[in-house]
């Protein structure tokens, strides 16, 4: 009868000091300070290359191989989290240290830039950084059994859905490094009930052409999902263990699917034309009025004017590519930007 349970696992993150440099290592191993409260944690699958050949001999018995590649993939969700006060926004995110989700959002090839000091931030903005060089280690334990990975960079998707705790769901990948038998796990106080649920947004807004004639339309959806997952490879060198060196991005290609009500002639057209004519669009979504806040600022083209059918209602299914915004004093790495924004403290 085995004696591990598949429901005792834990996520560990920290970012690397350097390229091939483990970071839980013996004199700072993995703690609470580096432990996510994650869901949906999928089981360890080591992955990689196995290098086999066959060659001739008297029997069809396989040669035996060799090991190629090996890499540590991992798939889990965390809630997203919409503090009031400012010490909620600093559990998240730190200006010095950095937290397991600031060093998460790093490895996706995005800034993430503070307003205030620690234990007083009052806001995170988060834009993409084609120049990010953040890499971070993973310590997937399974019951006591520790799956170690290094080097790995990071994607994921930001789920919301009308009525449900909205979700970040990852999926990090990196080197293979080692597995251990005799860790033990971190107790973790549970903060369930600040998971943000889906209701009373303030803000959706799809604008048509932002930067010529605005036409901005008001909508409502059910889902919306931003898919933000860079296009990673691990480098390969003779140099390197397995020959393997460390993760490079070589590509994004963002998306924001949403799927508004139709009905509104103006809005439906709006939407058909905006598709036909490659006309750039602004989406806008935001939690409140007023801090404490989440938003959405994203800017791209309609890919897709599919519809959908949501239990018989006609809704738009709509695919939006993010790319760069048309005004010409824009370089790029401005498609995007997430901000949390909390509530200032009360003045000494």
């Amino acid at each position: 009868m085995s004696d591990r349970n598949t429901k005792l696992q834990q996520i560990f993150i920290k970012k690397q000091a350097d390229v091939n440099t483990f970071a839980f290592e013996a004199a700072d191993p993995a703690d609470s300070t580096d432990l996510l409260l994650a869901y949906d944690i999928g089981l360890p699958a080591p992955g990689g290359e196995e290098l086999t050949r066959n060659g001739q001999s008297a029997t069809h018995t396989p040669m035996p191989g060799r090991p190629g590649s090996r890499t540590l993939p991992a798939t889990f969700s965390t809630d997203l989290i919409v503090h009031a006060a400012c010490a909620g926004l600093d559990t998240l995110f730190k200006t010095t240290t950095g937290t397991p989700m600031q060093s998460l959002l790093e490895a996706c090839d995005l800034t993430v830039t503070p307003t205030g000091p620690s234990p007083a931030i009052t806001k995170i903005v988060l834009t993409p950084n084609t120049n990010s060089s953040r890499l971070i280690s993973m310590f997937h334990s399974l019951d006591g059994l520790s799956y170690q990975g290094l080097d790995a960079k990071a994607g994921f998707k930001l789920i919301l859905t009308a009525g449900q705790i909205a979700k970040f769901v990852w999926s990090p990948n990196g080197k293979w490094d080692d597995v251990d038998s005799d860790f033990s796990a971190v107790p973790i106080v549970s903060t369930f009930q600040d998971a943000y649920v889906v209701q009373s947004v303030n803000t959706i807004t799809l604008t048509i052409d932002p930067d010529g004639t605005p036409a901005a339309k008001t909508i409502d959806v059910i889902n919306m999902e931003l898919d933000w997952s860079p296009v990673i490879v691990i480098r390969q060198g003779q140099k390197g263990t397995f020959g393997q060196k460390d993760p490079i991005t070589v590509s994004r290609e963002p998306t924001i699917t949403i799927d508004p009500e139709m009905g509104v002639d103006a809005t439906d057209t709006a939407i058909i034309d905006a598709w036909e004519a490659k006309t750039p669009v602004k989406f806008e979504w935001k939690s409140g009025s007023a801090a404490p806040y989440f938003s959405i600022t994203a800017y791209g083209e309609i890919v897709k004017p599919g519809v959908k059918d949501a239990s018989g209602e006609a809704r738009h299914d709509i695919v939006i590519r993010l790319c760069k915004e048309t005004t010409a004093a824009v370089s790029g790495d401005s498609e995007l930007e997430i901000t949390w924004e909390s509530v200032a403290p009360d003045p000494e």
